[in-house]
Parts: C-alpha cells; sequence; structure tokens
C-alpha cells in the first residue's frame, strides 16, 4: 500500500542517530512519522498504551542545532488527538503525556527514574526526544505510540516472545491514524 511505508530500526544503537536516518529516508516521501515501540513504566502495567505528548531526554542529542536555549520536544497536536480518538474506537484509553527517552534503558539502579516520576513520567523509551527534534528540523510531524513491556519498580515483564507477536494493538492504533490523517487531508 502506498499510503504505508515501514522502516526497521529494532537494534536500540545509536536510536537518536537511528530515528534521523530513518526521518532522512523518509522526509521525501511522507509528512508523518509514527514510532511504534515497546518501554518501561511506572504507574501502569505490561501491554498498557502510551501515547508520548512530550519526551524529555538526559541526552544532549539537541545541540547539534545550536540553540541557544532548551528545546522541549513535543508531539504534533493533531496528529496525537488523531491517534487517541482511534484508540478510543478501539476499545483503548491510552495513557498520554511526557515519557522519558533515556540514553540507556537499563541504567546501573541510580535513582534516575525515581526523579522523573516525580515529574510525572509516564514511562521510558529511547526514541522519542530525537523523533520530535528531527521531525520539528525538518518540519514535519512526529508521534510516539508505547505498548509497556517492563515495569520499573514491579517484577512486570514481557518474555521476548510475547513482544514479538502480541504489539499488534499498538500497531492498529498507528495504522488507523495514519489512515484518518490522509483522510482528513
Amino acid at each position: 500500500d502506498s499510503l504505508f511505508q515501514g522502516i526497521n530500526l529494532s537494534k536500540n544503537m545509536g536510536h537518536q542517530n537511528a530515528v534521523l536516518a530513518g526521518l532522512m529516508e523518509a522526509r521525501e516521501r511522507c509528512d508523518i512519522t509514527i514510532s511504534i515501540d515497546c518501554d518501561g513504566q511506572d504507574d501502569i502495567h505490561a501491554m498498557d498504551i502510551v501515547i508520548a505528548q512530550g519526551a524529555c531526554t538526559d541526552s544532549n542529542f539537541a545541540h547539534q542545532f545550536r540553540l541557544n536555549g532548551t528545546f522541549a520536544p513535543i508531539a504534533d497536536y493533531e496528529l496525537m488527538r488523531t491517534a487517541i480518538d482511534c484508540a478510543e474506537k478501539l476499545g483503548v484509553k491510552p495513557r498520554v503525556g511526557n515519557v522519558m527517552s533515556a540514553d540507556n534503558f537499563y541504567s546501573d539502579g541510580s535513582d534516575g527514574p525515581d526523579q522523573w516520576r516525580k515529574m510525572g513520567v509516564l514511562a521510558v523509551e529511547m526514541e522519542c526526544a530525537g523523533l520530535y527534534m528531527n521531525a520539528a528540523r525538518l518540519g514535519k510531524r512526529a508521534l510516539g505510540i508505547l505498548t509497556i513491556s517492563d515495569h520499573l519498580y514491579l517484577d512486570e515483564n514481557l518474555p521476548a516472545k510475547e513482544r514479538e507477536v502480541s504489539f499488534t494493538q499498538m500497531m492498529r492504533i498507528a495504522l488507523d491514524t495514519a489512515v484518518a490523517m490522509e483522510k482528513d487531508s
């Protein structure tokens, strides 16, 4: 289908650079990028859906843009609102809010996640901040939709096989969002 095109960026190695490479590859062919990912979280549970409204980060990724200040990476509002509507039509009530785009998903036991948790951050992942910054720089629209795979404080972790085959709800929300956005354009 010419409406959808996927790029596999599944290694989490140089995540912001991988997102930039994907956006550079797609920039002439699309106006919207939706990243789907599995992540760790706090007050929600495995298999819950999170829509990343904004993305905090501990990286220095924005430095490359030589901004005289701090850039706040956020999702495109219309894209986010459409994804929320699509999720609700599927009977899914997504959590919407800030995520933490971390350079290291698995830490050495520091209290870093605790400090972000106090700020209301919903989940830890590795790509949304880079995705949102790169999309802004390229004049594109972007959104991160996440399925929770690991709990940061409880023993809730999906086995690898389940991660491979069970994230269809998140994929459906992303595809329905792309179709709805195309119809509205």
